[in-house]
């Protein structure tokens, strides 16, 4: 259409012009609009990304602290078996009195 109406500028008149001028203002407001759109969307996807990795972030915090509880009662009960063994190996006072 632009060719068209580009080689018979002379031919045509103000009007198509405009008509011209006014199609192409609206399609660059269109791309616009969409170029708007896909950014916000691209933020939109950004924006869950990162909400997804602070979430993995906290549970893995979470998960790491309940480990660590895990550990120390793991500590707890190793430290409690070796007192009965060590318990079990002294010598007991009443057998050694007899």
């Amino acid at each position: 259409m632009r060719t068209t109406a580009g080689a018979s500028t002379g031919k045509i008149s103000g009007w198509w012009h405009e008509v011209q001028n006014d199609w192409t203002a609206h399609i660059a407001k269109v791309r616009e609009g969409i170029d708007t759109k896909k950014a916000e969307h691209g933020v939109g996807r950004a924006e869950d990304r990162a909400d997804l990795a602070e979430d993995d972030a906290t549970f893995a915090v979470t998960y790491a602290y309940a480990a660590i509880e895990e550990a120390q009662y793991a500590v707890l009960d190793a430290e409690l078996a070796r007192r009965q063994v060590d318990e079990l190996q002294a010598p007991s006072s009443a057998g050694e009195g007899a």
